[in-house]
């Protein structure tokens, strides 16, 4: 699938933990606690958000609706 054709895999989540987390190979760069992927394999990119619920994350110590206003910031940006 899109993970795998991106060199991604998906760890956890571990219950009680933490979320799952995105993992790369030498194609992404990781970034936002996990959350997203900045990949490039010859001429292309992609932006991999791997979070599917940013406003009802039952995590006190989470901020997954701030990383992806940053993220589109960021891309907006460009």
């Amino acid at each position: 699938g899109l993970l795998k054709h991106w060199g991604l895999t998906i760890v956890g989540p571990v219950a009680g933990e933490s979320a799952g987390r995105l993992t790369s190979g030498e194609h992404c760069q990781i970034t936002g606690d996990g959350v997203i992927a900045r990949c490039r394999i010859e001429e292309g990119n992609a932006t991999v958000i791997g979070e599917a619920d940013f406003i009802n994350d039952e995590s006190s110590d989470s901020n997954n609706l701030g990383v992806l206003l940053d993220e589109l910031a960021r891309l907006e940006s460009r």
